[in-house]
This record gives C-alpha cells, sequence and structure tokens, in this order.
C-alpha cells in the first residue's frame, strides 16, 4: 500500500506539472490523501515496531514521527523558496516521491523472526 500511495503521489504531481487541471488533481489528490497516504502511518508505525528491539518501539515510534513532521516542515519551506518556478517546485515534490520508493520497497522484506526469550 505505501508503494502504491508513493506512485499515485508521484503520478499526480507529474500530472500537475504537464499541464491538469487544478480541480482534478484536488479531487485525485483528496482520494488518494484520504485512502492511501492516511492509511500509511499506522502501517509503517507497524512495521517499524516489528523490525525494532522490544524495548526501543518507542523511541522509534516518535523518531518516526519526529522526522517525518521535520521533513514535511523542510518540504514545504523548500517548495515555498521555488514557488516563483512552478514546475521546479512540482519537480522537487515529484524527485522526493519517487527517492523514497527504493527505501519503500527496501522495507517491504518481512523482519526477521524473532524467537521468545526463554525465562
Amino acid at each position: 500500500m505505501v508503494l502504491l500511495s508513493l506512485a499515485a503521489s508521484a503520478l499526480l504531481l507529474i500530472g500537475l506539472a504537464v499541464g491538469m487541471l487544478q480541480w482534478i488533481f484536488i479531487s485525485l489528490l483528496a482520494v488518494c490523501g484520504g485512502f492511501l497516504l492516511l492509511a500509511d502511518l499506522p502501517v509503517m508505525l507497524s512495521m517499524a515496531e516489528a523490525r525494532s528491539e522490544p524495548n526501543s518501539v518507542g523511541a522509534v515510534t516518535g523518531l518516526l514521527l519526529l522526522f517525518g513532521n521535520l521533513g514535511g516542515i523542510v518540504l514545504s519551506l523548500i517548495v515555498q523558496l521555488l514557488l516563483s518556478n512552478r514546475l521546479v517546485a512540482i519537480g522537487v515534490l515529484a524527485m522526493v516521491a519517487i527517492l523514497i520508493v527504493p527505501a519503500a520497497w527496501l522495507l517491504r522484506t518481512p523482519p526477521p523472526h524473532r524467537h521468545p526469550k526463554s525465562m
């Protein structure tokens, strides 16, 4: 699902860059954002929980949320600086979405199986 939402975001941004009507872009983004992107957060948090050590789950979750918010702020500021050239601003957003795909692909592999510690 994560790869699907990243691909949909990148395609929507490319469509906006080549001249897609704004109302169509906003409608499709609302559907993708509502059904795909919002559903990715619990998926990513549970994947991180499955891959992390049991005593560091809270720290891993906190770091994911922190860097997600920080990335949103930094990306928003970069795009705001580039708004004088619309294609460059949209290109930066599309590039970020495309560059994240390999990381999301690597996370698709199942986490290593842990044997419960015997008491």
